[in-house]
């Protein structure tokens, strides 16, 4: 399970290892995106979220074209994800098709 620590933008470090994991096996398949969906538990730590992912995905050299991060919402068009809970949404999005 990937959660946020209590009101914090961080994951755990236990938590990021295995996200950047799911992101260095995602590019042995450089035609797929890794897209990220993060849940607006609260409107205050939505972006800094987003940001200290976006962060954590560059600093462990996940290349910026490989991944997507964004608030999730209703009206996402991606309706198959491979991991989801109270917080995200991880799924991979095929370059290719539209």
């Amino acid at each position: 399970h990937i959660v946020y620590e209590p009101a914090s933008a961080s994951l755990s470090v236990e938590k990021a290892k295995l996200l950047i994991k799911i992101a260095q096996a995602k590019m042995d398949f450089s035609r797929f995106r890794l897209d990220i969906a993060v849940k607006p538990e609260s409107e205050e730590w939505m972006q800094p979220r987003i940001d200290a992912l976006n962060d954590l995905l560059l600093k462990m050299n996940i290349p910026a074209p490989g991944f997507r991060l964004y608030q999730a919402d209703s009206s996402d068009l991606m309706t198959q994800w491979i991991g989801e809970n109270d917080f995200l949404k991880i799924g991979l999005r095929d370059r290719l098709q539209r």
